[in-house]
């Protein structure tokens, strides 16, 4: 079981938290599918991943991925 709580102010959920989330969801799936969430992937490929599935990134950030 996993359980992320996420603290709620005002209207809701913000893009930043939401990045967050989809950030560290990654590592748990990626961690499922090689069955350690510690290695079976170089840290920079799983770092990678997590970052590419916070969604859109920042026209500097593209950039620099380019």
């Amino acid at each position: 079981m996993i359980l992320i709580t996420v603290p709620v102010e005002g209207d809701g959920l913000d893009a930043q938290v939401l990045d967050g989330l989809a950030h560290e969801l990654t590592h748990v799936v990626i961690g499922q599918a090689t069955h350690n969430c510690y290695s079976g992937l170089p840290t920079w490929l799983n770092e990678g991943l997590a970052t590419y599935n916070e969604g859109d990134s920042s026209p500097t950030s593209a950039t620099s991925l380019e």
